[in-house]
């Protein structure tokens, strides 16, 4: 199995690769989802995964491949989510996460209120070209 983790620090930054992943006939697992953010910050964010997973992988009443992280009054929230999904055929070199808080706008990293980092991590069987990926 290979762990792929994903680190967000800011809603413009574009994540880059080493290489692209082939994930053709491959499940992705969500095993967790950390948030680090100001006690005052909002009650929950929402995850855009449609450039890691398929849109048709996350039904939701708001907007399909987006993933709701519940928060809480604590700095550090640790989400367990163990979920299968079915990857996209590949997942580009380059690639964005948006994250949106609960009302629908774009959340803001740093400054009092804003979420200091959003860190993801994914597993799936098998990579040719690294045993290990962290962006």
């Amino acid at each position: 199995m290979v762990l792929f983790h994903i680190r967000l620090t800011d809603n413009a930054q574009r994540k880059r690769m080493q290489h692209d992943l082939k994930m053709a006939h491959q499940h992705l697992i969500l095993r967790k989802v950390i948030v680090r953010k100001p006690a005052t910050a909002t009650t929950g964010i929402v995850l855009d995964l449609s450039k890691v997973l398929h849109a048709n992988e996350i039904f939701s009443s708001e907007k399909n491949a987006h993933l709701y992280v519940p928060l809480g009054p604590a700095e550090f929230v640790q989400c367990d989510f163990h979920t299968k999904f079915e990857s996209v055929n590949h997942i580009s070199q380059e690639f964005q996460i948006k994250v949106f808080l609960d009302d629908g706008s774009l959340a803001t990293f740093g400054g009092a209120d804003g979420l200091e980092t959003v860190d993801l991590f994914f597993e799936y069987e098998s990579n040719d070209q690294a045993h290990i990926m962290r962006l």
